[in-house]
């Protein structure tokens, strides 16, 4: 007898995507009243609930999905990115961690080792994935001492990706720290600007290229 759990996690995320966020949600509880160990699911509830600013409710979503499955690579990148979320102080500002960079000292530093944990997971089983690598990038960047992790995660998702701006924009971000490697850091951020899309990265990058020149 069919379940029709798949028709009633679809109908979830066409409600979450149009903004019918309430419906949405009870949609996804109904999907995991009849079938509590669908990951798929789960994930993607947490996703909903991310997009909402819940990242605390996310996290759940996201552990439960790789209690189910814990070679489910999406969602190790997942709860990690948001577990960097929940370990950095909040500017006021409302942007994306990857664009308000926190000192370590203001961290919750076991959460963001964590987090670390689970995102390297997400690369080592599902190496290709550019975002993954990108995202580890950006989280190993928070730690002073991991600047070198970084910058080869950032390489390798370029690698895979060379037309993908986030990891051009993260190998800019860090090697923009070093006085040898200015000059790399802001062509790799040029780069990132001329191919991105994403507004908020397009003025943190040149925000960034404005204190590198001396602006």
């Amino acid at each position: 007898k069919p379940d029709f759990a798949e028709a009633r996690e679809s109908l979830a995320n066409t409600l979450c995507t149009a903004g019918q966020n309430v419906e949405g949600l009870h949609q996804f509880e109904q999907t995991l009243h009849i079938r509590p160990a669908y990951a798929h699911a789960w994930l993607d509830m947490g996703k909903a609930l991310a997009r909402m600013g819940r990242t605390e409710d996310a996290v759940v979503g996201f552990s439960r999905a790789i209690e189910i499955n814990p070679r489910y690579p999406d969602a190790q990148l997942d709860l990690g990115r948001a577990q960097v979320t929940l370990a950095l102080p909040h500017d006021g500002t409302g942007s994306s961690w990857e664009y308000a960079i926190a000192p370590l000292a203001s961290a919750n530093v076991p959460l963001l080792n964590e987090a670390i944990r689970h995102l390297q997971t997400a690369v080592d089983l599902d190496p290709a994935n550019p975002n993954a690598r990108y995202s580890l990038g950006m989280a190993l960047l928070l730690d002073p001492i991991r600047q070198g992790e970084a910058i080869a995660s950032f390489r390798a998702a370029i690698e895979l990706e060379p037309g993908f701006a986030a990891p051009h924009y993260g190998l800019g971000r860090a090697l923009l720290q070093a006085p040898q490697t200015v000059a790399e850091g802001t062509s790799q951020l040029e780069l990132a600007e001329r191919i991105s899309t994403d507004p908020e990265m397009r003025r943190e990058v040149n925000r960034l290229l404005n204190q590198a020149s001396g602006r």
